[in-house]
């Protein structure tokens, strides 16, 4: 994997971004289990995320911080289809978003490029279309920016290629959390043609950088873009799950997920970095109805590890939100 000097030095201080997708649910009973076909619920938000903030109340780093959590809100296309507003989420939630916002937290954006196919009559990932793509993703941007201060976001699908990077960029953001370093994917929506779950972090780094103007996975040398991309914390998967992986033709490391099980993502947790940001995301859906590959209980569980290890590797752990990476790396 190749290095980047932004944010290479040693760090005595860990600094930890817990990163929340803000997405409806699709894999929770009484859903559809298929996002593509556009049915839209929020139960992860409305009941799983209350009861989390709940159960972590008194979670604090080694320096006796609160832990923070970085909201990375749906505004886009869809959004705007489903609901009249692509900032929808922001205002049905407004009050909880104030909420967190006075304890600490940072609102992000989350946009993704579902699109509709009439013919197809279900959604799909478009990832083609450069007109269509610049116009979801700057009246997603506008949208939510009239009612926060957008200085963070996150890729859905962490799908990112060279033009949707300098948009971001050019919209002004400071801090993107795309990247899952060594990690692709490439798929379809069965019995169709049409793309979904689409991403290539193959080339890219762990440490953070200032991406090429003509390769968004590689840091630029004296020709980049001013936005910052802090790549999530990967890690190389065990012997079982590896086999596993290249049978179904996956990557062979694995996100830190906090909602994971612990079994299979404790490679994460339990081998913090040293000289990098620690970076990782979950899904509210995650968090309802336990079931053998999520949990709420795991998350509470994986982040106590991973103030564990901190403490055996003489790193001082530190809650923060994504944006604060900007100044600490050489934004």
């Amino acid at each position: 994997m190749r290095q980047s000097s932004v944010g290479a030095s040693h760090m005595a201080i860990l600094p930890i971004a817990v990163v929340v997708d803000v997405d409806p649910d699709w894999r929770i009973a009484g859903t559809s289990g298929t996002a593509y076909v556009g049915n839209l619920q929020w139960e992860g938000l409305r009941r799983g995320i209350p009861e989390l903030l709940h159960r972590l109340e008194g979670f604090c780093d080694s320096q006796g911080t609160p832990i923070r959590f970085t909201w990375m809100l749906r505004s886009d296309n869809q959004m705007a289809t489903v609901y009249g507003e692509p900032a929808h989420i922001a205002d049905e939630f407004a009050d909880f978003w104030a909420s967190r916002v006075q304890a600490g937290d940072e609102i992000g954006w989350h946009p993704h490029t579902w699109r509709y196919s009439e013919a197809e009559q279900l959604w799909y990932q478009e990832r083609s279309d450069e007109d269509w793509i610049r116009d979801c993703l700057v009246n997603g941007f506008q949208s939510l920016s009239r009612r926060f201060p957008v200085r963070v976001s996150k890729a859905g699908w962490t799908y990112h290629d060279n033009q949707t990077m300098r948009i971001v960029s050019d919209l002004g953001v400071k801090v993107d959390v795309s990247a899952i370093p060594g990690m692709s994917y490439r798929a379809v929506i069965p019995g169709t043609s049409l793309p979904l779950g689409e991403y290539d972090w193959s080339r890219s780094p762990q440490e953070p950088y200032h991406p090429r103007t003509d390769d968004y996975q590689l840091p630029g040398n004296g020709s980049a873009l001013p936005i910052l991309e802090v790549p999530n914390w990967t890690f190389p998967l065990g012997t079982t799950r590896r086999f596993l992986h290249r049978l179904r033709n996956r990557s062979w490391r694995d996100f830190a997920n906090p909602a994971k099980k612990a079994s299979l993502v404790g490679g994460a947790f339990r081998n913090p970095p040293y000289s990098v940001p620690f970076i990782c995301y979950f899904h509210p859906e995650e968090l309802l109805e336990p079931s053998w590959l999520f949990g709420m209980s795991e998350v509470v569980t994986n982040l106590k590890k991973l103030l564990v290890a901190c403490n055996n590797r003489g790193l001082k752990s530190r809650f923060v939100v994504a944006s604060d990476l900007y100044d600490s790396n050489g934004g």
